[in-house]
């Protein structure tokens, strides 16, 4: 680039610079008009808020004259200044202005944006607001007595008149000509905006900037000798120059500034007005000595300057002598970077030979390098990624011999860079893997690929690690080596395991959820037998204590079902406020038989204990967990304590359980809780996870406590129910209807379907049985049946199915569901446990007597409203 397009482009960028600067400011302007009209909008027209205010703040008149705030002006006198206040210009006559006061209420804390524009458009002089009323406000906060007048007419202002719609009907920010800031901020030019609400003008906001911090210093860089850049007004008033100096003349109150005349050089004789007309460009002139120059120009329209930069044209001849003596000089060096700028005279065919030269022995060089840095940058990232692979890669020879390895291998292996130097992989292989790896890279450098196969490495300590291998011959390589990736599949056998635990617990949780609805089954015709027994025989006989002793022992069989319904995960969730003491003795009972006799269990319940708000079948599985976890700790007996306590004030329940056993790791305690992790030879590792979730389920927190040969503590914080005692309890058996009724008891299972119609047969019903839905179907056709007793389980037609037929058929049949399974096994079935008649097994003769003769009420209640007669369908 030529000297004369370095200082066009110097030219064009400061012009760039000072019309950035202006393009902030009138950024600052439209914020601070948007500020305004947004207070103004927002701001109820209150005249007794704005009195309150103004007393409030000591607005008075001063001794000048000026309606202020008289304790800020004392401290702006003083030399103190608040960022967010400002001094308001106005006069006594603003008193009795209601519009005037309106607004100046409205901008109170106006200063407190402007404060942050002043920050973001650093070098403002003054930012000042006039208001059509009369009123002036201004930033920062000075004495406004060391400027104008209390009874100054704003209206006269300049920077008022600029953009008043007789002067700018556009409504568009106006700049003002250089004038003096009597402020003492030197040589200003002034931005205005003008503000209107609908179509009203109501005032003007503008800003002070001096001149120097607009232009920034910004004049470019001499690069030729007697190189002169100046801006001047398109009246040829100089308004920025290296030498020039603005002279005040007080006593006129005006600017004296010098003309482009005073700089000589010719520059009397340019056009200005031409320049003007073609904004932007360069012309070639004469000084007053004949001596040819160069003037390169660029307009600023908005502020009414021209940027000129000029200099005599020999010197730009001077620079290109120098620059071919320079451009010499670097080549002799090997330095080609050096190029010589045309300037249109006999030169420039040596100076284009010149270049083109260089630029080809450059370029030439260049590539060369290129290419080199290109090998060079490929070699570093294969490294790169060699080195950051997460899998073991290993180069080796045709033999086997490591050559490279990465830092993953090394990992797997347990050996050092050091130690591997001149292993051979096959000595590294367990048992049959070294023939098979022998075979294996023969085969690859045979092939060019093989694998992948699975293998056992020895590490350093001399144990094995399961590894996957796979094999590529790498190409162009003259020494026919061959790269492994090595992967280490412990995990992944590991986790292999675990699922197939996994897939077993879930297998035998299903089976236990089986046996749990056939042992259902059972206990149904065990208590209803026993009930029969109990109603036979008379008061005092022996046989009747025996009988109670078999209820008692149905009744525990019937919570054994319930955990083993929980143990295989078939209960659905049902929180509701728990005592734990019952809870927790119950599940010690069970306990005991699962722990071997060198193992002490003890429960400890403190007083003052809260209820919890919980799942009862989920608690019960947090405690076994627990406890389970703390006795494979006790590898050769011990203790194992379970202690319930209040806690923080009695708004938390601290569930602990302690142990006597090995203790654990902070690594063991940091990865306890996460599914499939266990330190034991065998179990899912999802035992301590599923205590985690229902804890959290339940709004606790856990916290663990475990030195290494010292046993462990696992506290539990449960929050204290908050509410309505709700225990769910069975319903109180109710009166046996007296209302003759017929039922039909449908259930594959023959022992209880004969069981429950003797007992509704003893209740007075007329009873009839199925042993399917199909037949439950045929035989609806045949009888008057009132209610239907259906299992919801049985082969064929399940009960829901069986319940949307033969109501669809008679409307007004009623049907009683019984299941031996929890909830959400029966919503698998289709039906909503909560929306319809349910008695649950096993259950007594007495209950279900109960639950048939409630749903028959229901149906008797019904029937007026619905206008039909109670009766058989």
């Amino acid at each position: 680039m030529s000297e004369l397009e370095v200082i066009t482009r110097q030219v064009e960028l400061t012009a760039l610079s000072i019309k950035g600067r202006m393009d902030r400011i009138y950024d600052a302007l439209h914020a601070l008009r948007d500020v305004t009209l947004a207070v103004w909008s927002a701001t109820p027209k209150d005249d007794a808020a704005v009195d309150r205010w103004l007393a409030s703040e000591g607005f008075a008149l001063d001794e000048h004259g000026y309606f202020e705030r008289l304790p800020l002006l004392e401290r702006a006198r003083a030399g103190e200044s608040d960022p967010h206040r400002q001094i308001y210009y106005a006069d006594a006559k603003i008193r009795d202005d209601r519009l005037a006061l309106q607004r100046m209420y409205a901008m109170r804390d106006v200063p407190k944006a402007i404060a942050g524009i002043n920050a973001r458009v650093p070098g403002l002089a003054w930012i000042y607001y006039q208001d059509a009323t009369g009123f002036a406000m201004t930033y920062p906060m000075h004495d406004p007595a060391t400027v104008v007048p209390a009874d100054f007419d704003w209206h006269t202002y300049f920077t008022y008149v600029s953009v008043h719609p007789d002067n700018n009907p556009e409504r568009e920010i106006r700049w003002t000509p250089p004038n003096i800031d009597y402020g003492g901020k030197g040589l200003m030019v002034s931005a205005s905006i003008p503000h209107y609400i609908d179509d009203a003008f109501v005032g003007v906001y503008s800003v002070d900037v001096p001149v120097r911090s607009l232009v920034q210093d910004g004049l470019v860089e001499s690069l030729v000798a007697k190189q002169s850049n100046f801006i001047c007004g398109y009246d040829g008033s100089l308004v920025a120059h290296a030498t020039l100096e603005t002279i005040v003349a007080p006593e006129e109150g005006s600017v004296h500034r010098a003309s482009i005349d005073s700089l000589g050089g010719g520059l009397a004789e340019i056009d200005l007005q031409s320049l003007v007309d073609r904004a932007q460009g360069h012309i070639e002139l004469l000084d007053n000595e004949g001596v040819s120059r160069h003037a390169v120009f660029k307009a600023l329209p908005e502020l009414g300057w021209l940027f000129v930069a000029t200099f005599p044209t020999r010197g730009l001849m001077a620079v290109a002598e120098q620059r071919f003596h320079e451009a010499f000089a670097r080549a002799a060096t090997g330095d080609l970077s050096q190029r010589i700028p045309r300037l249109g005279s006999a030169l420039d065919g040596v100076a284009d030979g010149y270049n083109q030269l260089a630029s080809t022995l450059s370029a030439t060089l260049d590539e060369r390098e290129r290419a080199m840095a290109a090998v060079e940058a490929s070699r570093a990232r294969a490294l790169a990624l060699f080195e950051a692979s997460p899998l073991g890669l290993v180069q080796v020879d045709a033999n086997g011999d490591l050559q490279q390895v990465n830092p993953a291998f090394l990992h797997i292996i347990g050996h050092t860079v050091a130690s591997s130097h001149g292993v051979n992989l096959a000595e590294l292989a367990l048992g049959d893997g070294r023939r098979d790896l022998e075979a294996f890279l023969a085969s690859a450098m045979s092939d060019g690929q093989a694998g992948p196969v699975e293998l056992e490495l020895q590490t350093a300590s001399g144990e094995g690690v399961p590894v996957r291998v796979s094999a590529r011959r790498l190409k162009g390589d003259l020494s026919a080596s061959a790269l492994l990736t090595i992967e280490d599949i412990t995990e992944s056998r590991r986790l292999q395991t675990q699922l197939l635990q996994t897939s077993k617990m879930q297998a035998i949780g299903q089976l236990a959820g089986g046996v749990a609805h056939d042992f259902n089954n059972l206990l149904t015709v065990i208590v209803a037998g026993t009930s029969f027994l109990q109603l036979s025989l008379e008061g005092g006989d022996g046989e009747l204590e025996l009988l109670e002793s078999m209820a008692f022992a149905a009744e525990r069989a019937t919570g054994l079902t319930r955990q083993l319904l929980a143990f295989s995960r078939l209960e659905v969730v049902q929180a509701q406020r728990l005592t734990l003491p019952p809870i927790l003795e119950q599940t010690k009972t069970l306990l005991e038989h699962l722990l071997e006799d060198d193992i002490e269990l003890t429960l400890e319940l403190r007083d003052g204990l809260p209820a919890v708000r919980a799942d009862r079948g989920q608690l019960a599985q947090v405690v076994m967990n627990l406890v389970i976890n703390a006795r494979d700790a006790l590898t050769d007996g011990g203790k194992i304590a379970v202690i319930a306590e209040p806690a923080l004030d009695g708004t938390f329940a601290r569930l602990q359980v302690r142990d006597s056993g090995s203790g654990m790791s902070k690594e063991t305690q940091t990865q306890m809780f996460e599914p499939f992790f266990t330190t034991k030879g065998a179990g899912t590792g999802i035992g301590l996870s599923t205590v985690r979730d229902i804890v959290d389920s339940a709004g606790g927190s856990i916290e663990v406590t475990s030195v290494l040969g010292e046993g462990s503590t696992i506290s539990i914080l449960l929050p204290a129910y908050e509410g309505e005692v709700a225990v769910p309890a069975e319903p109180a058996p109710a009166e046996v209807s007296s209302i003759p009724a017929q039922v039909l008891v449908v259930d594959d299972e023959p022992m209880v379907r004969d069981m429950a119609a003797r007992a509704l047969t003893l209740a007075g019903y007329e009873v009839e049985v199925a042993t399917s839905g199909t037949e439950a179907l045929d035989r609806l056709e045949q009888l008057h049946v009132d209610l239907v007793l259906t299992d919801v389980v049985m082969p064929g037609m399940n009960g829901r199915e069986l319940a949307e037929r033969a109501t669809r058929a008679h409307p007004r049949l009623e049907v009683l569901f019984m299941s031996g399974y929890t909830d959400d096994l029966i919503l698998r079935h289709g039906i909503e446990a909560s929306e319809v008649s349910m008695v649950r097994k096993p259950f007594s003769p007495q209950a279900l007597a109960s639950a048939v003769g409630r749903v028959l009420s229901k149906r008797r209640r019904r029937a007026p409203a619905q206008g039909v007669a109670a009766g058989p369908s």
